[in-house]
């Protein structure tokens, strides 16, 4: 495999470092119910993909984070596309759906 096929995996494995192993430390504290002060929302997480969320019914955009669109796919090594979107939305999905999380404003 040549370095111009592997920087496609690699750019999706850099992605999926960021989201899986980055994206807690911008998460601030787990409490329950929902509530909104100021520049801080908080409530229970449901993932719409992998870098937009819905608290408690207020959508939430991460921060820093740009990850595949649900409907985007990628190519493999071997050239054959992969709905690289929605892997990432699933594994965003199994770690932190249902979770009750703080968000701050930043933008």
């Amino acid at each position: 495999m040549g370095s111009q096929e592997a920087a496609p995996i690699l750019a999706l494995r850099i992605c999926a470092v960021f989201v899986l192993v980055f994206l807690p430390q911008l998460l601030m504290s787990e409490i329950s119910g929902t509530e909104i002060s100021g520049t801080e929302i908080s409530g229970t997480v449901r993932v719409i993909d992998a870098d937009t969320w819905d608290v408690n019914g207020t959508r939430v955009r991460l921060f820093a984070i740009d990850a595949p669109e649900m409907t985007q796919k990628c190519t493999n090594p071997l050239g054959q596309s992969w709905a690289c979107g929605i892997w990432a939305a699933e594994q965003v999905r199994q770690r932190f759906e249902g979770r009750h999380v703080t968000c701050e404003k930043l933008d």
